[in-house]
């Protein structure tokens, strides 16, 4: 009895494994779109944004337009959809700026990185850059959180 009991759980441990380790191959790994043959490509599949590793506070802030339920759901006037409207695209122009600046600044530390004995003050002084530019971004956005409330 014994044994069949621990037969049965580790059959099912096994059939369980299997199922997860399916489940993971079935999925494709997070990234762009893969293509093999580039003709396929659509307009739609074409990423344009922050670099697939980066940090989720890096992501394109919202801009235009309000959802029309929102704006009927907060009564706003014209003229207060118009500066939400200008608050939201001064933002994404500031962030699309300030991606840009943290992009590179994290590169010239990869690529010093890359080098084969780099310079341990040159490699501080380029992660305060790279963490200057990440501290950057998130003033930004609290700066529009708090201009959106105000």
């Amino acid at each position: 009895m014994r044994q069949t009991f621990i037969l049965i759980i580790s059959v099912l441990a096994i059939m369980l494994a299997a199922s997860w380790s399916q489940q993971a191959a079935a999925q494709p790994e997070w990234g762009p779109p893969v293509f093999d043959d580039l003709d396929e490509m659509v307009e739609e599949d074409i990423v344009i944004g922050p670099g697939f590793d980066s940090p989720p506070m890096m992501e394109p802030m919202p801009q235009g337009e309000m959802p029309a339920p929102l704006i009927e759901r907060l009564k706003l006037t014209d003229e207060q959809q118009t500066k939400l409207k200008e608050l939201r695209i001064g933002v994404a122009k500031d962030m699309a700026r300030l991606r840009a600046d943290f992009q590179i600044a994290r590169l010239d530390l990869m690529a010093l990185l890359d080098q084969p004995s780099p310079k341990p003050e040159e490699a501080r002084a380029r992660a305060a850059k790279v963490g200057d530019a990440q501290a950057a971004v998130l003033q930004r956005m609290i700066a529009f959180q708090v201009a959106m409330k105000s």
